[in-house]
């Protein structure tokens, strides 16, 4: 599609690879993440690309060209999946990320432990999955001044596992724009049209920034057509190049409108970057909110879009004292792969006219005629 985009520009060489993954010979390969290492064993068995016309020394050369530091664009739509089988459909599964081709348990086991070693000291975290671990081939492989763009989950901006990939993108990149989508389902705010997880598009140059900010970009819903995507990413550059985006530090007037025709599509705000905390400005179907919000957390004021700047309220905030998460549903009531206890309580219906013992609030739904369904949990 880039090169579609650009049809005068030539190449001198192009290649597309299928890389090896899984059981090689007694070794294991863990496909395009043996790229985190440059000394890969480049062996006959190694090399699987499917080149016409005897390219197989090509190819050896290709791979071994591949060095850290050495691209000018990385573009990725990598793999979301987790090592861990808390999914329904993967909750016999040692390890997900790696059960492809019907891989046993003792191989993606190895492949498991391989990945660690490559991934030892990164910002790649277990519970944020794949795709921050491609996070870190894509760091490693951009040169310095070269761009990456990429399609990360939404777990990105607002995760607690992803804490360290957004320092690693805070501290190396500049320029950096974070697009989201204001769906009021995960499905309505992926771009990807084959996935029903919530994500985001992330832009950047990897460069020291100037100044520790981002471009953050909410789009009503999913461009429908290339078109529109195309003219939302014109209009986007347009407005970082003239410095012309609405920031998080005015008043509650909301962002810079991007529009298709008479149609807005989205809003552009800049805005600072935290260094340990989430990326909050994501997924706000009206940014005015957010600049109310943060008009409430750090100016100490209620100013509320259609109020003037005079009219603010001004109040002061005390700290509560910290607070902590409680168990996660499975550490209650649940059980490990090999049927092990994982919980120690079962979960069961509140019979009529009985007092359980520990009553808890389990879930909540419209069935029960004050929209709740109480159960308890008894050992």
């Amino acid at each position: 599609m880039i090169a579609g985009a650009h049809p005068t520009v030539k190449y001198d060489q192009s290649l597309i690879m299928t890389v090896p993954y899984g059981n090689m010979d007694g070794d294991v390969a863990v496909g395009s993440l043996d790229l985190l290492n440059p000394q890969a064993k480049l062996t006959e068995l190694a090399i699987t690309a499917k080149a016409a016309e005897g390219m197989g020394e090509k190819e050896k050369e290709t791979w071994a060209a591949l060095p850290h530091a050495s691209f000018d664009l990385v573009v990725m739509n990598p793999p979301f999946t987790r090592p861990t089988n808390h999914e329904g459909s993967s909750h016999n599964v040692p390890n997900p990320m790696f059960a492809a081709f019907a891989n046993s348990a003792q191989e993606q086991k190895k492949m498991s432990e391989a990945t660690k070693q490559l991934t030892a000291g990164t910002s790649a975290h277990g519970n944020a999955g794949e795709a921050s671990i491609f996070l870190v081939l894509a760091d490693r492989k951009v040169k310095e001044g070269g761009m990456v763009a990429l399609v990360m989950p939404l777990s990105l901006m607002l995760g607690p596992s992803w804490e360290d990939s957004r320092r690693l993108l805070t501290k190396n990149y500049s320029g950096l724009v974070v697009l989201s989508i204001a769906g009021a389902t995960d499905e309505d705010s992926s771009f990807s049209a084959d996935t029903d997880m919530a994500e985001c598009l992330v832009v950047a140059r990897k460069a020291k920034p100037q100044n520790n900010r981002a471009t953050f970009v909410v789009l009503k819903e999913r461009p429908a057509y290339p078109l529109l995507g195309a003219s939302s990413a014109s209009q986007i550059h347009r407005l970082i190049a003239a410095k012309n985006i609405r920031q998080l530090e005015d008043g509650p007037v909301g962002g810079t409108q991007l529009h298709f025709g008479d149609d807005v599509i989205g809003q552009a705000m800049d805005a600072p970057l935290p260094d340990e905390r989430i990326w909050n400005l994501a997924r706000i179907a009206d940014l005015s909110l957010a600049q109310s919000a943060y008009q409430l957390a750090s100016r100490n004021r209620i100013w509320l879009p259609g109020m003037s700047e005079k009219d603010a309220i001004n109040f002061s905030i005390t700290v509560l004292g910290p607070g902590k998460t409680g168990p996660i549903d499975r550490d209650i009531d649940g059980f490990t792969p090999k049927k092990e206890i994982r919980g120690p309580f079962d979960v069961v219906a509140v019979k009529t006219g009985s007092v359980p013992t520990y009553p808890v609030l389990w879930e909540c739904a419209g069935s029960a005629p004050n929209g709740e369904r109480a159960l308890s949990v008894s050992e």
